[in-house]
């Protein structure tokens, strides 16, 4: 890793996220004693409580070691840095009638995130955002006001909790309290769905509200809705914002219900359930360069990339990452074959200079058996990392005609060519590769994974040893032996553009130099400084380097050292 103590410009932010959904507080609760055969619930003592269970297992993280994601503590804080942000995303279904005892468990759940402590990062009211789902509304109620006074009641808690905090540091810092938060009109849900603006913290927030038009009986009873109006509004919120704030901030957006509807979110005799004008609302996303969305309601989880693009679009967008959450508490799952519920614990990094993301997600699961199949004890239940997806995500390259001209090849080539020759041979047919994409490392902007690619022909020969070195600013030195790794990888974590150089080691104790470089990506493709206009005369460059007796001594050095060689 590059040195932290050298100091560097900070174009990148980065975020992670503990994305819950579909809790199900109520008669299906998974952390509930379960009914017994005369339908009356169980003893409690023993039975963890949710909120518990996953502040315990994010706890547990830290404490692991591996070679890379979320589980490197690392990717956590480092001692040159502050912690990296924790936030809370609760995309809906807290309830599972929306009746006050079940709200009164889901108070619970978020007063129990409020002040913990995770990864370093002491979670606030500011650090939690959440949707209503379906399940959240009295959708039996005929009118708005009764089918949303309990949500809305309990959103408003949490409002009177962020503004509570937001008073106090106010005050600590000698300024005036911030104005009353905005309640919301029962009789109009759909405001629920508003922009957050953190962007002095580096995020934007999207809460979309795509249960409005939940009620018995409608077409909206299990199908999500954003409507024109919501979406409009939402542009309009992004927009008041201004360029530089949006394109310095990571850009998550949350709802409950599904925005695509895929092969396996579909459920038999319930038709097209998706969100009712899921395409425009995604559009409107991606044309505001929002990295992730993040949704529930099928209690599946789903990771896909979103690039959908009609043909005659006249520009293309960055995809999207599109991610459901499962169900964390629900007892109904889908009756297949490893079905657990679970939570999502995301790192996302986003390089606005370059309009890049890397987007780390790990799923966790929650196991109730034993090896045996066996049911285990409620206080054995543990979570356990159930898959890893890692993605880079840009915006897509424009197609067109590449600026290069080509000329023929000429006896003033062969040179050239020999010198290139001359250099495969060095390496033995073995030289370095590169990939460069965001870090997780705090500090650090992009990551180099590096490696030695061979080229499979005659004389190719097997380093037994290579040792990486990025330069100065770099103190260690990367080590790797072909009995470890025959493709020799390592990484190196940096801010700004280097050379990295490998020494390759042969068996015959003698060795060789290649080098790669790391660049730093950018948006623009433009060279700063670099002529736009000038296409050198390659005759006139031969002419003066044969007056000048460059090309003949070069082809005078070539013969000796490679005699079988025509010049």
């Amino acid at each position: 890793m590059m040195d932290p103590k050298r100091g560097a410009s900070v174009d990148w932010q980065q975020l992670i996220i503990v994305h819950v959904s579909d809790m199900h507080f109520g008669e299906k609760h998974r952390f509930d004693p379960p009914p017994g055969d005369n339908g009356q619930r169980g003893p409690r003592e023993g039975f963890p409580k949710l909120e518990e269970s996953i502040l315990k297992d994010l706890g547990s993280l830290i404490r692991q070691s591996s070679a890379e994601g979320l589980a490197d503590p690392n990717a956590f804080a480092s001692p040159a840095n502050a912690p990296v942000r924790v936030i809370f995303v609760l995309t809906g279904d807290f309830t599972e009638t929306g009746a006050e005892t079940e709200y009164d468990q889901a108070r619970r759940f978020l007063s129990a995130l409020h002040g913990a402590t995770v990864f370093n990062w002491r979670i606030q009211s500011r650090d939690i955002f959440m949707v209503p789902g379906n399940h959240d509304v009295r959708y039996s109620e005929e009118h708005y006001v009764d089918r949303w006074h309990s949500y809305c009641r309990f959103y408003r808690g949490h409002l009177d909790a962020l503004h509570k905090e937001e008073s106090a540091t106010a005050l600590g810092g000698g300024h005036a309290p911030p104005p009353a938060p905005m309640y919301f009109n029962e009789e109009k849900p759909h405001l629920l769905s508003r922009v957050i603006d953190q962007s002095d913290q580096g995020l934007i927030v999207a809460e979309i509200n795509s249960s409005a038009y939940v009620q018995r009986g409608e077409p909206g009873e299990r199908r999500g809705e954003v409507d024109h109006s919501s979406i409009a509004n939402l542009r309009a919120g992004l927009h008041e914002l201004g360029e530089a704030e949006q394109g310095s901030a990571i850009r998550i957006a949350l709802l409950h219900h599904h925005p695509v509807l895929l092969p396996g979110l579909a459920e038999a005799r319930r038709g097209n359930d998706a969100v009712g004008y899921g395409d425009m609302l995604l559009n409107l996303l991606r044309d505001e360069e929002f990295q992730l969305v993040l949704h529930g309601h099928k209690h599946v989880p789903y990771i896909f990339l979103f690039d959908a693009e009609l043909a005659w679009a006249t520009e293309r967008v960055r995809p999207i990452v599109v991610v459901a959450g499962g169900s964390a508490g629900s007892t109904e799952l889908p009756q297949t074959d490893g079905a657990k519920n679970t939570y999502n614990l995301i790192s996302l990094r986003w390089h606005g200079p370059a309009r890049q993301a890397r987007i780390h997600i790990e799923t966790r699961g929650l196991v109730l058996k034993d090896s045996r199949n066996q049911d285990l004890p409620a206080p054995e239940w543990h979570w356990r990392r159930l898959a890893v997806d890692d993605r880079v995500i840009s915006r897509p390259s424009p197609s067109g005609k590449d600026r290069a001209y080509f000329r023929p090849r000429g006896d003033e080539d062969q040179p050239f060519e020999a010198l290139r020759a001359e250099a495969i041979g060095n390496c033995r047919r073995n030289f370095p590769a590169i990939e460069v994409f965001p870090t997780f490392h705090p500090g650090q902007g992009f990551e180099a994974r590096v490696w030695i690619e061979a080229q499979e022909k005659q004389g190719r020969d097997f380093p037994v040893r290579v040792e990486w070195s990025a330069g100065p600013y770099f103190p260690k030195i990367a080590v790797c032996h072909v009995e470890d790794d025959p493709q020799f990888r390592a990484r190196f974590a940096y801010y700004g553009p280097m050379l990295i150089q490998a020494r390759m080691y042969w068996r015959d104790s003698t060795y060789s130099i290649a080098y790669v470089f790391a660049h730093y990506p950018r948006r623009d493709v433009e060279v700063e400084g670099a002529p736009q206009s000038v296409r050198p005369d390659w005759s006139a460059f031969k002419n003066r380097a044969e007056s000048a007796g460059s090309l003949p001594s070069t082809r005078r050095c070539l013969r000796r050292k490679f005699p079988e060689v025509q010049f």
